[in-house]
């Protein structure tokens, strides 16, 4: 997982000393989100981010170059609603505006399937819910071998 990319750009797992900039991380994710009229809670975000760095079925991946924090995906297993069979979710996907044209989507996206299919997931879900580049993500996933299996439609109430 710490191979470079070409941008020099690698995925590792994260750490309790990330939080800061997970947290950073999180609330840029957070104005960008259909999510953003509602409340940020930072005691929530330590709560998710423990959980995501210390259960084994959650995972923090964290997208670096040159040892700054530049995105990041939580990833989650569980069987499926109608049986036992483990299903790769991706909770949440973020890359910093100044490094989404270089490539880190893919790279957190391999570190995504490659954890899931060694835990013997069936399946991988992705869920896009920010309104950044969604049509570039669709290709990207639909590259990927992902099909449309409904949609995230959100009301503001």
């Amino acid at each position: 997982m710490d191979e470079k990319s070409p941008n020099g750009l690698t995925v590792r797992e994260a750490t309790r000393a990330d939080f800061p900039m997970v947290l950073m991380c999180a609330e840029v994710m957070w104005q960008e989100s259909v999510y953003s009229h509602m409340n940020f809670n930072e005691e929530k975000m330590w709560f998710r981010f423990d959980e995501f760095t210390t259960r084994p079925d959650r995972k923090l991946f964290l997208l670096e170059r040159n040892g700054d924090t530049v995105g990041g995906l939580f990833a989650s297993l569980g069987p499926t609603f109608f049986g036992d069979d483990l299903v790769g979710y991706e909770e949440t996907c973020f890359i910093l505006p100044e490094a989404r044209e270089l490539g880190g989507f893919s790279i957190l996206l391999v570190a995504f399937e490659s954890w899931a299919v060694q835990q013997s997931a069936k399946a991988l879900v992705f869920d896009i819910t920010s309104r950044v580049k969604t049509r570039r993500t669709e290709e990207k996933l639909e590259a990927f071998g992902y099909e449309y299996a409904g949609a995230t439609m959100v009301k503001r109430i």
